[in-house]
């Protein structure tokens, strides 16, 4: 259960937010664990999705509404990026060529705050990635340490002769 917040919601950026995403980094108190999100550029269909929490604080005799960063997921389309970089998008992603051709849309980076860890937030935000905003597609992750375990509750499943390499079938979500 998830508490602890008045409200959580998810806010998207991709190209076409790049300017409002600037703003959100700089408008909020970003944790230290988020440093990346500040060297991403938004393009070749690159999306940033970050969960946020909203709570009341009281500052002497007035309340103010505050929203904390909790965890952020970059997802991107490997079909999506030019013909150039398509013969190293293996190193770049750290999974084989022939397993982004069958599951282009690659989760790169899931990142939850050290602070609200273990309360269900990376399932929550995973979730909705998976099952809401990406239901019918095919996605692939290279998953490490503690990870390993937290996709695998999420649905995904080792790619045979792999280091490491999970993927979620589009169909399987929908049926």
């Amino acid at each position: 259960m998830i508490t602890g917040f008045k409200s959580l919601y998810i806010q998207m950026f991709d190209d076409n937010s790049a300017s409002e995403y600037k703003e959100f980094l700089n408008e909020n108190s970003i944790p230290y664990e988020f440093e990346y999100l500040y060297k991403q550029k938004l393009e070749h269909n690159k999306k940033v999705y970050i969960l946020c929490g909203e709570y009341d604080k009281k500052i002497l005799f007035w309340t103010k509404n505050v929203r904390s960063p909790i965890g952020y997921c970059i997802v991107q389309d490997a079909k999506s990026k030019p013909d150039s970089m398509h013969g190293w998008l293996d190193k770049l992603y750290d999974i084989p060529l022939n397993v982004l051709e069958e599951y282009p849309f690659v989760i790169s980076d899931f990142v939850v705050s050290a602070e609200y860890r273990r309360r269900g937030y990376g399932k929550y935000l995973a979730e909705h990635i998976v099952y809401n905003v990406y239901c019918d597609k095919k996605i692939s992750l290279h998953a490490v340490d503690d990870g390993v375990f937290f996709w695998d509750k999420i649905g995904f499943e080792y790619v045979e002769g792999t280091n490491s390499v999970m993927v979620i079938n589009g169909d399987e979500r929908n049926a």
